[in-house]
């Protein structure tokens, strides 16, 4: 662009304001990228037709031409990825197929499915064999990391070579209650598949010292490296349920002796828990007739012949204690404590178990800092009354651990060390008054929609559909619906709300609290007070 020079000068941010379509974004990027530009005109008129010049600049997109691809490479395309056989009619199903199906073999095994008509598959075992069955703390954190490491034939890297040969994922991940072991592949590798979970989880050998001192070496440093929000939840479930096998940690902590786990305690915790009726088959994204027949084939077969019969699941009793641990972390370098109130809640097989679930996203909360958007949960009650209103408040959360029969609700702050009392008794104060002040309807309903847009969000994944089709069977003996949940929470009311609270509170709250330096912590006494618990007993 010419001009004569002694022009004014129009800067540069003037221009790139002008110049906001894309095909001028191309042009400014041709001319120069992000170099300043000086345009020279005496008014504005003088620059806009060059403005409108280069929005009519139109480069030509390159197109491929049919020799460009060989014709094998197409064809290998055409059959594995855009038409496979699974999926090549394009008619939508009918609705029964869009339902999960369940069925139960001669042994005792449960199969349980529902196709997502895509080109991947996700399937697996769900087991109820959890760390509250474990004889010894740490033997599931071994079996989550060994899980897919050995069998008959093959090594721990044969196994991966052959994961990848497939294009496959393994993943382990155990909690309390349950255990899943999942392996996303293509649908047409399903045969394979299903017999490298058979030969991992129902056949393995176990009896490589080496690999085992590799999995404790693994288990130390994450031992070591556990965050702040892990330790805050083993604190709860060790406050709520003190000496009592959901009291136990999950995972190993840096005061366990590893040398003391061994391969048999693993074998014996297989052998108590991987009984058939424990078990589940779990499949997303296949036939159910072909993961039937799969579980015939390749996991009833290796079932032990004569399984005992199955130990009673132990049971854990709520009580009121008091856990404070000191840890110090790299990452909570402003010195940060997290306290937790845990009240006693109800078990996924309870009535309120979902009016529960509503309560914690209707309280909500989070971090002190956040981008702000639709969905951030800004208007939760947390954020309204605790994070907007106190400023020594870092952040402050609800959550909700539940299990079959047990379950805990804890309201979680953190704060500096010198400010944890005071942000505690606003934490007490706030639950306290959902039992009497019923919750506004505009706030419960935007609980309801978030909920169940969550829901069905989470639905949308093969690896949570597949876990979560899997718990259903092991906890209910069989799959909710999507339409059965969601008409479960459009009927909680506010009265059921404050009667949950009111419920809760007949007990004063288990306390748990972590960090560098936890001197202002409530005490077991001030909290008893602040609840009342003195003039009762008295």
């Amino acid at each position: 662009f010419v001009a004569p020079s002694h022009r004014a000068r129009i800067p540069a941010r003037r221009t790139r304001r002008a110049m906001r379509g894309r095909s001028c974004l191309r042009l400014w990027e041709q001319l120069g990228g992000r170099r300043r530009l000086s345009f020279f005109a005496r008014e504005k008129e003088e620059y806009l037709p060059v403005v409108q010049a280069a929005s009519e600049f139109r480069p030509k997109k390159p197109r491929l031409r049919q020799g460009d691809v060989p014709p094998a490479a197409l064809q290998r395309l055409r059959t594995d990825v855009i038409f496979p056989s699974e999926v090549e009619n394009s008619v939508p199903p009918p609705a029964e197929q869009l339902e999960p199906r369940l069925t139960t073999l001669d042994s005792g095994l449960r199969v349980v499915s529902r196709d997502t008509f895509g080109h991947l598959s996700s399937f697996g075992l769900v087991g109820d064999c959890g760390s509250l069955y474990e004889k010894k703390t740490g033997v599931v954190h071994m079996l989550e990391l060994m899980a897919f490491s050995s069998r008959p034939d093959r090594s721990s890297a044969d196994i991966i070579r052959e994961v990848q040969d497939i294009g496959g994922m393994v993943n382990a991940a155990c909690t309390r209650d349950h255990c899943c072991f999942i392996l996303d592949a293509l649908r047409r590798h399903l045969d394979d598949g299903m017999s490298l979970i058979g030969d991992c989880l129902l056949n393995p050998t176990y009896d490589d010292p080496v690999e085992l001192q590799q999995v404790k070496e693994i288990m130390s440093l994450q031992a070591a490296d556990t965050p702040l929000e892990m330790h805050i939840i083993e604190a709860q479930h060790a406050a709520a349920w003190p000496g009592q096998p959901l009291g136990r940690s999950l995972r190993v902590t840096e005061d366990v002796d590893l040398h003391s786990l061994t391969l048999h305690d693993l074998h014996d915790h297989r052998l108590a828990t991987f009984h058939p009726s424990r078990l589940v088959v779990s499949g997303a994204g296949m036939e159910h007739g072909r993961l039937v027949e799969l579980a015939q084939k390749y996991i009833e077969p290796k079932l032990p012949k004569a399984s005992p019969k199955a130990s009673p699941r132990p049971r854990s009793e709520f009580f009121p204690g008091h856990v404070l641990r000191e840890v110090h972390h790299e990452m909570n370098d402003q010195g940060l404590v997290k306290v937790a109130f845990s009240w006693e809640g109800v078990g996924w097989k309870h009535d309120d178990a979902i009016a529960m679930a509503l309560l914690q996203t209707l309280l909500g909360g989070g971090d002190s800092f956040s981008a702000g958007g639709p969905g951030k949960g800004l208007l939760s009650q947390l954020y309204l009354e605790i994070l907007n209103k106190f400023s020594m408040a870092e952040g402050a959360e609800a959550q909700f651990h539940n299990y079959d029969e047990e379950g805990i609700f804890s309201l979680v702050g953190t704060s500096a060390p010198d400010k944890a009392a005071e942000l505690s008794h606003a934490l007490c104060d706030f639950f306290v008054r959902y039992s009497y002040v019923p919750v506004q309807d505009k706030a419960l309903d935007r609980a309801k929609q978030m909920l169940k847009v969550n829901l069905l969000t989470m639905m949308e994944s093969r690896l949570i559909l597949f876990e979560d089709m899997g718990r259903q069977i092991l906890t209910y003996g069989e799959v909710m619906t999507a339409k059965q949940i969601c008409d479960k929470v459009d009927a909680i009311t506010a009265d059921d709300i404050m009667r949950i609270v009111k419920g809760m509170l007949q007990c004063p709250p288990a306390v748990s609290a972590v960090g560098p330096k936890l001197d202002n912590v409530p005490t077991r006494e001030q909290v008893d007070c602040w609840f009342g618990v003195k003039k009762k007993q008295e």
